[in-house]
């Protein structure tokens, strides 16, 4: 049985598939490869063919189907609910000046003092 490309997938894991394949495929496009091949000691035209292939589309849906992210590292992961919490807390901060004026202030103003 040969595998399903990602257009032929579950609209569940469709968009997250092409999503991974995606960030995958840029990383790669600028210049990461020579670094893949060097650091892993994968054959050249192995990476190439993975890169170029259905092999990819395994990868992607493989990490789609285990819920997990591909992203740059330099993003910042935060859980939904801190996210939630946050927004919360912003909305009701920004319905009371004074503690406005006290969060911007930072150290300036003494505990308890707006």
């Amino acid at each position: 049985m040969c595998q399903k490309s990602i257009t032929e997938l579950s609209p569940e894991y469709r968009g997250k598939a092409r999503e991974i394949r995606g960030a995958i495929s840029s990383r790669i496009l600028t210049g990461t490869q020579t670094q893949i091949v060097e650091v892993s000691g994968a054959n050249k035209n192995k990476v190439g063919a993975l890169v170029a292939g259905a092999d990819l589309d395994l990868v992607a849906t493989i990490l789609a189907i285990l819920d997990l992210k591909v992203v740059p590292q330099e993003y910042i992961y935060c859980d939904p609910e801190i996210v939630d919490a946050t927004a919360v807390f912003l909305q009701h901060a920004a319905s009371s000046p004074n503690f406005m004026r006290r969060l911007l202030a930072g150290n300036d103003l003494p505990k308890g003092m707006l």
